[in-house]
């Protein structure tokens, strides 16, 4: 579950991706702080060709949000 997620983040924030838990929100994990939460988002819209709009950004703070918000924008994605 969340495993492109969860490879995306390791790589911002620089650990493994099985260190990421499934249920990882920002400011969780130490590195996972607002910058690199900046650079998660522009990271997703790049990867799943998403437009993630300024107000929007607040709200994605965890996996499971993120998930939501990519699956309900890139039909076909499981």
């Amino acid at each position: 579950m969340y495993e492109p997620l969860k490879r995306i983040l390791a790589e911002i924030v620089g650990c493994a991706p099985e260190e990421i838990p499934d249920d990882a929100q920002l400011m969780m994990l130490e590195a996972w702080d607002s910058l690199r939460h900046l650079e998660l988002m522009l990271a997703l819209e790049a990867e799943f060709d998403v437009h993630i709009q300024a107000e929007e950004i607040g709200e994605l703070v965890s996996l499971e949000r993120i998930d939501d918000y990519v699956r309900a924008r890139t039909p076909g994605r499981a």
